[in-house]
């Protein structure tokens, strides 16, 4: 298997105390032994003991069931082969509550729900816009006119569920993989309003590349968005790393308020619950996605518009080959941001 090497931050306590033991191993056995042969065998023991973790965290899922659905009425909408029907909507409504309450991306922008046959137009207010003309696609940057029409795109997912767990009234692991597939939803919207906020910071010259990350370069990068700051978007490396800074900086310490508690912090990012943020910088609330990668976020307080021309909508799709059942849940959404609404600081280490 490949190796790969990783970087941890620990505390300068247990760094000392894994450094002590290594050299009173090495005296004991006559081989060289370091700090980091301890750290990769507790990561291997980690490691032997994940799926049984895992089955336990997919129990905690099973176990807070809350769809409410006659199990029944389910297999014989199945049966009948219409692809919408009375269990679809009832399936539709609850995945997607969960997509409103677990995508970041609806944290970031405004949601605009189109009466039928409506155009997405908008006022340009006197600035250049960015929109996503489909889904992973290079944005674009209107200058002229002074409204814009905005196109919209599908995204979608299917989650899969075999035909044994319908007919036997699994309810909590039909929920189980709902859940990974809203989720699977969440993730994809989040991405693209991500990837359109920081191509608008690049169209500013609003990203600036550090290394080693100051309580300056936060408020410098804040400093430079063209409205008032209303939300920080951060990996989970870079939010522990504001974490040292708030520890270290009394500036930092005195207009931040973080998430300490590690079982806090976990329960928020929990994809069986609602995304909470972790904390404040000044007045912005700050929230945690991998998707932004080795950099910091910041964004104004209405950077701009998602509307919404299909709200999430669950058609029945059956496999007969795989003894498979997919729920196949699509959304139809669009994507406009303003100019100077978002600036970036691209940690180098």
């Amino acid at each position: 298997m490949r190796k790969q090497p990783i970087t941890v931050r620990l505390p300068k306590n247990i760094v000392n105390a894994l450094t002590t033991k290594a050299e009173e191993e090495t005296k004991r056995t006559g081989k060289t032994v370091t700090k980091s042969d301890f750290l990769r065998e507790i990561v291997s023991d980690w490691a032997r003991d994940l799926d049984t973790r895992n089955e336990t965290e997919d129990f905690a899922i099973q176990e807070s069931c809350t769809l409410d659905i006659d199990m029944e009425q389910l297999a014989q909408d199945f049966i009948g082969g219409s692809s919408i029907n009375e269990s679809s909507k009832k399936l539709s409504n609850w995945m997607q509550n969960i997509v409103e309450k677990r995508s970041i991306g609806r944290k970031l922008l405004s949601v605009d729900e189109l009466p039928q046959g409506a155009l997405a137009r908008y006022d340009k207010k006197n600035k250049d816009v960015h929109i996503t003309s489909r889904r992973q696609a290079l944005p674009d940057t209107i200058t002229e006119g002074k409204d814009v029409v905005i196109p919209t795109f599908e995204i979608a997912c299917a989650p899969h569920v075999g035909l044994e767990d319908i007919f036997q009234q699994r309810k909590k692991i039909i929920e189980k993989e709902l859940i990974k597939g809203a989720y699977a939803l969440c993730q994809e919207e989040t991405r693209n309003v991500i990837y359109l906020l920081e191509y608008a910071a690049s169209c500013c010259n609003n990203e600036k590349v550090v290394r080693g990350l100051t309580w300056e370069h936060i408020i410098n990068a804040m400093s430079r968005l063209n409205g008032e700051p209303g939300t920080v978007v951060v990996s989970l490396n870079n939010y522990l790393l504001l974490k040292d800074i708030v520890e270290t900086d009394t500036k930092a310490n005195k207009y931040c308020d973080l998430v300490l508690d590690d079982e806090e912090l976990d329960e928020i990012l929990s994809i069986s619950s609602e995304i909470k943020p972790v904390g404040k910088i000044k007045k912005s609330n700050i929230f945690i996605s991998d998707i932004v990668n080795n950099k910091i976020m910041f964004v104004t307080k209405s950077p701009g518009t998602m509307p919404i021309r299909e709200k999430g909508t669950i058609i029945f799709n059956t496999d007969p080959k795989q003894l498979q059942f997919s729920f196949v849940f699509y959304e139809s959404i669009g994507m406009i941001v303003y100019d100077g609404c978002c600036s970036t600081i691209e940690i180098k280490r």
